[in-house]
């Protein structure tokens, strides 16, 4: 019982019971016996212990001077403690620290993520670690863009519910979580109603991310054990949060100023160039994930007789107005791009072509529907549409494109104004 109230003892021979030591297989003959408190900075540790076969070996005096060396090695363990606490720190400023100088402004959105998760595990225990940020579709739900850990919860692609969930004060009030128990919290959920049934989470420590140039996100880790992450740990992630906030800044900078290098001056679209980057970017994400995409290729039928019969400047207008009908017939996180003349491209992710040609049908009714009118010109245009889908069309960019113009050429063929998918030639 030594431990639950620990204070310096001097036992005598005749104080000690035979069951009174538990520590040893077979008890020692002892004569005297000193007990010693160790405490680190306030809090109970361990003991020191000293003993001797001699009855009446020491005194008052001699246990004074053992408690006075236990308060030594207690404040030994202490600083030892802060040296090695000091030392973490300067590691963990120097990976942050290196991550703001080395990471490459071209750097994809999922090799930054992957970066800053090795620094975090380096310092935090998680059994699963979580980047995530709101929609741009839908201002109630997050979208899940890295994972790290447990794989059997929800992963990258998958959509967060806000209210009443762990995620509602990093989002809302923009405010870090600190969760020791989930079933001692105020919180619903995680990230669906009802999913603490499902996994054993315990604890969990998160905290926002607030870029000026996106929507807000967050990181939020979680451990299977109770009390796993305490406020300096809070202190800690927060620091982290405030310099990837400035990193994802920088990028973001960079990257609306390539844009700009990149849109298409006519109809506001990708460029033939930004159009080629971002389909090689959508096969390795589709290769990594095991995922499909589609690809279409879009050619305005017989649009020369636009610029013959009212001239370029209206042919400009068809083109603008085209662009914008293809932009507002897709979802946002697809990419749609000017190909060149009056031909465009459109890149559906995490798509089978199959289930896209509803999508493509609509841009072909979309577009032979609108009345192109403009000085004097009154017109309908219809358009041809060719689709092909990675992997089974084309493994790589070249294949890809060049599936996607075979069955667009088949379309023009078969009179325009259709849509049609690639098949292999048996």
């Amino acid at each position: 019982n030594y431990h639950f109230d620990a204070k310096p003892e001097l036992y005598q021979a005749s104080q000690i019971g035979p069951d009174y030591i538990k520590y040893y297989q077979n008890s020692p003959k002892i004569g005297t016996l000193m007990l010693a408190p160790v405490n680190v900075n306030g809090f109970y540790v361990g003991f020191i212990g000293t003993d001797s076969v001699d009855k009446e070996s020491w005194g008052k005096e001699d246990l004074d001077l053992l408690v006075a060396f236990a308060e030594l090695f207690g404040n030994a363990v202490l600083q030892i403690d802060v040296v090695d606490q000091q030392e973490n720190y300067i590691r963990f400023f120097k990976d942050l620290f290196r991550l703001n100088t080395e990471t490459s402004l071209g750097i994809e959105p999922h090799e930054l993520y992957k970066q800053a998760a090795s620094i975090l595990k380096k310092y935090f225990s998680f059994d699963k670690l979580t980047f995530a940020f709101l929609n741009r579709d839908q201002s109630s739900e997050l979208t899940i863009e890295y994972v790290e850990g447990s794989e059997a919860d929800y992963t990258i692609g998958h959509e967060i519910s806000i209210h009443k969930g762990v995620w509602e004060p990093l989002i809302k009030e923009k405010l870090p979580v600190l969760i020791r128990d989930y079933d001692k919290s105020n919180v619903e959920f995680r990230f669906q109603p009802e999913d603490l049934k499902i996994i054993p989470f315990q604890s969990a420590i998160g905290i926002p991310v607030s870029p000026s140039s996106r929507e807000g996100g967050g990181i939020l880790m979680e451990s299977f054990k109770t009390d796993n992450y305490t406020k300096q740990d809070v202190n800690t992630l927060a620091l982290f949060g405030r310099n990837f906030t400035e990193i994802l800044n920088r990028l973001t900078v960079y990257q609306s100023m390539k844009d700009l290098a990149m849109i298409d001056g006519l109809t506001g679209i990708y460029n033939h160039r930004a159009f080629k980057e971002r389909l090689q970017i959508e096969i390795e994400r589709s290769r990594r994930y095991n995922t499909s995409l589609t690809l279409l290729i879009l050619d305005l039928d017989k649009f020369k007789r636009i610029n013959d019969t009212y001239g370029h400047l209206n042919g400009d207008y068809v083109l603008k107005k085209c662009a914008n009908i293809i932009r507002g017939s897709v979802r946002t996180v697809d990419t749609v791009a000017r190909y060149g003349g009056e031909e465009f491209a459109v890149i559906l992710i995490n798509s089978d072509k199959k289930s896209c040609l509803n999508t493509a049908e609509r841009i072909c009714k979309n577009i032979h529907t609108f009345l192109f009118e403009k000085d004097g010109m009154t017109e309908h245009m219809s358009v041809s549409i060719g689709m092909s889908e990675y992997p089974g069309d084309g493994d790589n960019l070249q294949s890809l494109i060049s599936s996607a113009d075979m069955a667009m050429y088949r379309a023009k063929r078969a009179g325009g104004n259709q849509v049609m998918l690639y098949e292999k030639e048996s």
